[in-house]
This record gives structure tokens, C-alpha cells and sequence, in this order.
């Protein structure tokens, strides 16, 4: 049933990640235009999301309700630090990442203290 559970989980990780980096490469190639290149990522990053909520709620049992919380930080994150201070964008989503992680770590130790639900 683990095994099972594993190929599936990666299978539907490799499909994500396709749908978010392919859209890139047939825009390059002009196969598809923006619009439905935008759509096809759109689908792969709430397909991240999903496998997201999954290993959560499904393996470990535990309730989160962070997921899109954390998401929409390092999306805003990446957003002000490219527009505003005029970062690169590969940079600036490494920056978005450390600091949805400090949040993660400042909202983390005092939940960690609760007891049940």
C-alpha cells in the first residue's frame, strides 16, 4: 500500500512540475500562446498545491490550514522584491522563499506548543 501510495505521489509531482515548466518551452518554440500558457501553469501550481494539502492531511493525519497562507507570502514576497526593488526574478523567488520560511518559523514555534486541534 506504501509503495502504492509513493508512485502515485510521484507520479503526480512529475505532472505538476510538467505542467509549469512545458508552458515556458512551447511559448519559446511558439506552439501555444500566453493565455493558454498561463492557464496550463495555473493548473500545475494549484496541482502543487493539492499534493501539498495531501502529504499533510493524508500521510501524517495532522489538520494545517497554512498552505495557502504561506504560498501567498512568498508570492507577494517575490512580487514586491521583483517590481520594487528590481531584483531578478530567480533571486527574488530564492529571497521569497527564505522569508516565507522565517514566517513559517515565527508562526511555528508557538503552535508547536498547542495541544489537540
Amino acid at each position: 500500500m506504501k509503495n502504492q501510495f509513493i508512485r502515485n505521489t510521484i507520479i503526480l509531482s512529475v505532472i505538476a512540475l510538467l505542467a509549469i515548466f512545458l508552458p515556458a518551452l512551447l511559448i519559446q518554440f511558439e506552439v501555444i500562446n500566453a493565455y493558454t500558457a498561463q492557464i496550463i501553469t495555473l493548473s500545475g501550481i494549484n496541482a502543487i498545491m493539492a499534493l501539498s494539502v495531501n502529504i499533510i492531511c493524508g500521510i501524517t493525519g495532522q489538520l494545517s490550514l497554512g498552505q495557502a497562507g504561506f504560498m501567498a507570502i512568498g508570492a507577494y514576497s517575490t512580487i514586491l522584491l521583483t517590481q520594487n526593488l528590481h531584483i531578478p526574478l530567480v533571486v527574488s523567488i530564492l529571497l521569497a522563499g527564505i522569508i516565507t520560511a522565517i514566517f513559517g518559523f515565527l508562526i511555528g514555534f508557538p503552535t508547536l506548543k498547542l495541544e489537540g486541534d
